[in-house]
């Protein structure tokens, strides 16, 4: 993949006391997977692999945005392998879950899917 196409995200920031902060718990890499999604719900999504079959999910906590959890959907019907929910971290051992409880993960984070659409500007077009 030779990374994302147009405008995508791939920082997040806040405003505290009138000042912008970096999330410093979220960045996405615009050459892996597919540009991350902010759903309506507070939610983020990002794809953390080529075939978007794995992602993670972030939300806001007291102000700062926070990992939540990763899905991997790593079903192969030659594996006969199943679906993987990671509730304690990136990088840590996964915990084996059903596809229906997959989907109830899936689910709760994103909400009735409705996806947040941007009005991106150029830097310039907010004056200075």
């Amino acid at each position: 993949m030779e990374g994302w196409k147009g405008i995508c995200l791939i920082a997040v920031y806040t405003i505290h006391d009138g000042v912008a902060v970096l999330q410093e718990g979220y960045w996405a890499d615009s050459q892996r997977g597919s540009p991350p999604l902010l759903y309506k719900n507070g939610t983020l999504k990002e794809f953390n692999d080529y075939d978007d079959k794995m992602f993670a999910y972030y939300r806001f906590e007291n102000g700062e945005l926070k990992y939540q959890t990763m899905l991997i959907d790593n079903f192969s019907e030659e594996l006969n392998s199943g679906f993987y929910y990671r509730s304690d971290g990136i990088g840590r051992p996964s915990k084996v879950i059903t596809k229906e409880e997959f989907e109830l993960v899936q689910k709760e984070f994103e909400g009735d899917g409705q996806v947040v659409e941007l009005d991106w500007k150029l830097l310039a077009e907010y004056g200075g």
